[in-house]
């Protein structure tokens, strides 16, 4: 259980980066 939320919240911090750098880039 604790395995899966430490996955999910790896998920979502990566997905958010990744759409960051592309604002970024592409600002």
């Amino acid at each position: 259980m604790f395995t899966t939320a430490v996955i999910t919240i790896t998920s979502v911090i990566c997905v958010t980066i990744i759409t960051i750098i592309v604002v970024v880039a592409c600002t």
